[in-house]
């Protein structure tokens, strides 16, 4: 039994040229937008991002924060926080998860803004975040804070 399609009549004859576009750069942000700065180590963002909750929303601020400042200890505001959508309370949550895993530090006082030290560590072994192997931090990924 012959088929009623007729393959050769499809075919092409000659060559069709086909344009593919150059790739183009990531945008910039423009002037007085916010962005995220990095290098931010990808094994510390996974660890973040297999926590529970907003843990990875307030990571990424934190972030932000630290990619602003220069340091690696800020003071972040739980009202702040708003601007991402998360509430104090979510974000407290999500930075005790943080906390948690040993992805910061966190020194907490009665009525002041918890101050945040990212803590980055040599994760080559595992980057679960039920781990049970421990690393040194490595304190050269970010320079030190020169008001410590």
């Amino acid at each position: 039994m012959e088929s009623p399609l007729d393959i050769d009549a499809l075919r092409v004859v000659g060559g069709i040229s086909v344009r593919v576009p150059a790739c183009s750069p990531p945008p910039k942000p423009r002037r007085g937008e916010r962005f995220l700065k990095g290098p931010i180590p990808w094994p510390w963002l996974e660890r973040a991002g297999g926590l529970p909750g907003k843990a990875l929303h307030v990571a990424i601020r934190l972030w932000h924060e630290v990619g602003l400042t220069k340091a690696r200890k800020v003071s972040i505001s739980m009202t702040g926080m708003a601007r991402m959508g998360i509430s104090r309370f979510a974000a407290s949550r999500g930075l005790s998860a943080l906390e948690g895993a040993g992805l910061v530090s966190v020194d907490r006082h009665a009525g002041r803004k918890p101050v945040v030290m990212v803590v980055t560590a040599a994760m080559t072994a595992t980057t679960s975040p039920n781990a049970t192997t421990t690393a040194e931090p490595d304190t050269t990924a970010i320079p030190p804070d020169d008001h410590e």
